[in-house]
């Protein structure tokens, strides 16, 4: 194997060097460090020790002229007498005699410090890298008093200080700000067509894998804010760095939203990982459908884009994409009635059910199955018969604006009709996208080609529901409010609701009266705030379940979705 440093005809040297070198307390000391005979440099990293008790590291700072990914790691070391600083270039590699960066300290205490200069680990063009151990030091007087600083764990230097001269800057670069641990910025490139490009550095963004926190990183993308169209490309190299260093999420930032991708799913093959691009357009809507026109408005659609290796990823998967898009809230407009509209490829709009607005961040957040064309809008719906129920009116409407329930004519909802289990098993299969319609069902009164076989048959395949003793269904018996805690508490697991729950067991006066089977199903979605008890201290869980109760159950539990 041939080790970086056997191409070099003459390795690089460092030293490190003291603009004023003799401070009084509270004054700035520079320590410039150089590095002679470099070769195809895009980045490093310098470990630089000190003795903490005399300086204030909070105001300690590394600044670089070099162009590129600059900042400071593991800032907490500061407190420890540890200065690691990182660089990576985004353009071409750096080479010759360079000046590779100054840090500033503030004197805080009389005394003599040893600064010394660890390591410097040396990354080429040809994604080699070599750490070296120079040892170099430079010693520093703090005022008139010479005596020794109070003992530290500095580490004991290796090798004296060479005689290299100090250089002499030309300029003071400005302290470089701290970059959050996890994060980069990429600049994009705009044409006269308003196509901006965005290519995430290799470099970059490992500086930024190796620094993150919560298993993400998050790329900000700039100069896109009059763009039509963005593309963001990063490197099959890229995607594999960060499944090696286990990074389970890519945030990419790009002005209108933020769109979180799983990493397993840029996986080429299941096992490699290829180039992946990430796509947005904003479309004209002028040449849409009058339909379209008409429920979206005056809000943008947007083409969303995502393919590995040039292949288009056509299924997602569950939750393996999030997408924030802004929306800007108008005057009158429920929260809970904005809603994605998915655009198929005949051009007709369809609903994205599990879209909910976060007023904090004025986005609208949804799990798409597949990227294609969306739009946010506001879905008004209203009934005339709610005045009675009017604890449960929102959730009515909200879960009306998304085409999970819908009214019975003439402008109503008839809240207090009692449900049946075909109609309560329906109204959850559809609320949570969760009808296959390949399914089959085994169940004896589940017949072929009604409006519920799909739903039932669904739900049977997923394990929400098992069916009666006698093998059927009871497709036509009224819904109970145990077995509709049941059906909602194992949809629960299914879509992954975080059914964690910070309210305290409501020990209802008829607590003895819930059946063995039930019982789980009712402590645990009563414990989350999904269901409560009908009043009195009472569940009644032989009651049978209304329309209105049910809109409240599933519209709380669509909400403990991610």
């Amino acid at each position: 194997m041939v080790f970086p440093n056997t191409i070099f005809a003459v390795a690089p040297t460092f030293s490190i060097s003291i603009v004023n070198s003799n401070p009084n307390v509270g004054d700035e000391v520079e320590v410039v460090i150089q590095a002679n005979n470099v070769n195809n440099m895009y980045g490093f990293e310098i470990n630089l020790s000190f003795e903490p008790n005399l300086w204030d590291t909070h105001t300690i700072s590394f600044s670089s002229a070099l162009t590129g990914f600059k900042q400071i790691v593991n800032p907490e070391l500061l407190e420890q007498g540890h200065l690691r600083f990182v660089y990576a270039n985004a353009g071409a590699a750096v080479g010759g005699n360079v000046t590779l960066g100054i840090a500033k300290f503030k004197a805080k205490q009389n005394g003599v410090n040893l600064i010394t200069l660890d390591s410097i680990k040396m990354v080429y063009s040809n994604d080699h890298s070599e750490t070296f151990n120079p040892g170099v030091t430079a010693n520093v007087k703090i005022g008139s008093d010479s005596s020794p600083a109070p003992a530290s764990s500095m580490p004991t230097p290796t090798t004296t200080s060479t005689s290299t001269p100090a250089p002499t800057p030309t300029s003071t670069p400005a302290p470089t700000t701290i970059t959050p641990p996890g994060t980069m910025t990429v600049k994009a490139s705009l044409d006269t067509n308003g196509k901006a490009v965005a290519d995430v550095n290799t470099n970059l963004l490992h500086a930024a894998i190796l620094n993150a926190k919560d298993f993400a990183v998050e790329i900000s993308i700039e100069g896109i804010e009059s763009a039509k169209e963005i593309i963001v490309n990063l490197t099959g190299d890229s995607i594999k760095t960060a499944l090696d260093n286990n990074i389970k999420q890519l945030k990419i930032k790009i002005g209108l939203a933020i769109i979180s991708i799983s990493t397993d799913l840029l996986k080429n093959d299941g096992v490699t990982s290829g180039n992946v691009q990430l796509s947005v357009s904003i479309l004209d809507s002028s040449t849409m459908s009058d339909e379209v026109k008409e429920a979206v408005g005056s809000n943008p659609i947007y083409d969303f884009n995502l393919s590995v290796d040039g292949k288009k990823i056509s299924q997602f998967g569950d939750n393996a994409v999030t997408v924030k898009l802004n929306y800007t809230l108008k005057l009158g407009e429920d929260t809970d009635q904005i809603i994605i509209y998915y655009i198929n490829d005949n051009g007709k709009l369809e609903i994205e059910k599990n879209g909910k607005y976060d007023a904090a961040t004025a986005q609208i957040i949804f799990s798409p199955a597949h990227f294609s064309k969306y739009a946010a809008s506001y879905n008004e719906v209203s009934f005339n018969d709610l005045a009675n129920v009017s604890w449960a009116k929102d959730s009515i409407q909200a879960l009306a604006a998304r085409s999970i329930v819908k009214g019975v004519g003439a402008g109503s909802f008839n809240p207090d009709k009692l449900l049946t289990r075909a109609e309560l098993i329906t109204m959850l299969m559809n609320g949570f996208d969760l009808i296959d319609s390949n399914a089959k069902t085994s169940l004896s009164d589940v017949k072929n080609d009604t409006w519920y076989y799909s739903a039932i048959a669904s739900a049977q395949q997923l394990g929400i529901i098992k069916g009666k003793s006698d093998g059927s269904f009871g497709i036509n018996d009224k819904i109970t409010r145990q077995d509709m805690a049941v059906m909602i508490y194992n949809t629960g697991l299914v879509v992954k609701a975080n059914l964690n729950g910070n309210g305290e067991i409501a020990l209802f006066t008829d607590q003895s009266a819930i059946a063995t089977y039930a019982l789980q199903a009712v402590t645990v979605i009563q414990q989350a705030g999904i269901i409560n008890g009908v009043g009195n201290g009472t569940f009644a869980p032989r009651g049978v379940a209304t329309r209105a109760q049910a809109a409240v159950i599933i519209w709380r539990m669509l909400s403990k979705v991610k």
